[in-house]
């Protein structure tokens, strides 16, 4: 008996396609959302790892953090040292642990004309300062000690209020979180080194990033 073979018409090659294409559609948005999982993970161990580095610093200097600018200092036209990276370099020693995944994919690399800088940035101690932990122009060294409930102080965290890059981990618009619409989501490492993804809406950020 001879069968004969038939080749695809071209209706059902289209509903195939059609198919196809609506399964794409459904599962792009997951792999989008695991990625981006991955990432915000890779960016905590990254936060992590400096914030280890700078109680380790605080450790060998007497309890005190250190006098530095922050990372972005060079677009504010303050002096780039001593800056974040520089005093904690003898214990972080990769260089890529600067720099978040998401972060870059959305502000790149040398967006304000800092090639060696990086992506994390100080929760300042009151609202009149910049965000550093003790400027180093004025003093004094802020102390462990003064921290009252440790795993309740934010530290460091991903991302930049200054110039309005908060929300790499989010996706939504920086201009219109801080024009009070909808919420954003960062990670913050607290002063007892552990991290976590925050969520929060305008007056929650004001709060925990100006009020310390």
């Amino acid at each position: 008996m001879k069968f004969q073979h038939h080749g695809f018409t071209l209706i059902e090659l289209l509903v195939v396609i059609a198919i196809i294409s609506i399964l794409a559609s459904m599962l792009m948005p997951v792999f989008s959302q695991a990625k981006e999982k991955a990432r915000q993970v890779d960016c905590m161990s990254n936060l992590k790892q400096i914030c280890y580095a700078m109680l380790m610093y605080v450790q060998d200097n007497d309890e005190l953090f250190p006098l530095a600018f922050p990372f972005w200092a060079p677009i504010y036209s303050l002096p780039v040292e001593p800056n974040l990276k520089s005093v904690t370099m003898s214990y972080v020693k990769n260089d890529q642990v600067w720099w978040c995944r998401s972060w870059v994919g959305v502000y790149g690399y040398n967006r304000w004309g800092n090639p060696s800088g990086g992506c994390f940035d100080y929760i300042i101690p009151t609202a009149q300062t910049f965000p550093v932990i003790g400027d180093p122009r004025t003093g004094p060294a802020h102390g462990y000690a003064q921290i009252s409930r440790p795993s309740d102080y934010p530290l460091l965290f991903c991302g930049s209020p200054w110039p309005q890059t908060l929300l790499a981990h989010e996706g939504g618009g920086d201009s219109d979180f801080f024009a009070g619409k909808g919420t954003g989501a960062t990670n913050i490492c607290f002063a007892d080194s552990h991290v976590k993804f925050t969520k929060f809406d305008l007056n929650t950020w004001n709060t925990l990033y100006l009020s310390r």
